[in-house]
């Protein structure tokens, strides 16, 4: 399994925590895409289990593939981060310049090309890959509005367990192999607090 560390939050000026003002109590509007072929993005706490059974009953944890396991330092103005979610969700906030989902799509690829040198392939984000959706102060990713793309198409039925027996398999050996990355002493609360979001 691949280890990678992610950027460090480190403490913020006020200017910085100014501009992170723009999240509400109710969270942060983000656009999301997602690693293409599908895979799990884990942190040094995460697992994944997944029987037969659960695919078939639709039982597994859905919840799990809502959740954000990390941030990336990918060279966004402070105090945002590109963030990472259990299932191979890459997710940008909606504000300034990413507002223009043309500059989103471009900085997803400029970081899938960072990727694939790294040795994690995805295949390129189009227009019809993204996502809306709003980041909860828990740490989570509530997503509306669907799209014609296949990914995502797949990652929102998985994650409202709507998923067809196609779909749903998916989730028995997600791979090439779950990419494990490691954050040092800093929790989901500090990146919260740092955006400037109410919690």
């Amino acid at each position: 399994m691949r280890q990678f560390k992610l950027a460090p939050l480190d403490g913020l000026s006020e200017p910085d925590k100014e501009k992170g003002r723009q999240a509400s109590a109710e969270g942060v509007p983000v656009l999301v895409t997602y690693l293409q072929p599908f895979c799990l993005i884990l942190n040094s706490d995460d697992g994944w289990e997944c029987s037969h059974e659960d695919v078939n009953a639709k039982t597994y944890d859905y919840v799990k593939l809502n959740k954000l396991t990390g941030w990336l330092d990918s060279g966004l103005e402070r105090p945002f981060h590109l963030l990472l979610g259990f299932d191979g969700s890459l997710v940008l906030p909606a504000l300034g310049k990413f507002s223009d989902p043309q500059e989103a799509v471009a900085h997803f690829n400029r970081l899938l090309g960072h990727l694939l040198l790294g040795g994690i392939f995805s295949e390129a984000v189009t227009g019809n890959d993204l996502q809306r959706g709003w980041l909860l102060p828990t740490g989570y990713i509530r997503l509306h509005g669907r799209s014609e793309s296949f990914r995502v198409d797949l990652h929102t039925a998985l994650r409202q367990r709507l998923g067809n027996p196609v779909q749903t398999i998916t989730l028995l050996h997600p791979g090439p192999a779950p990419v494990r990355w490691t954050v040092d002493g800093l929790g989901w609360q500090d990146l919260m607090q740092g955006m400037g979001a109410q919690h």
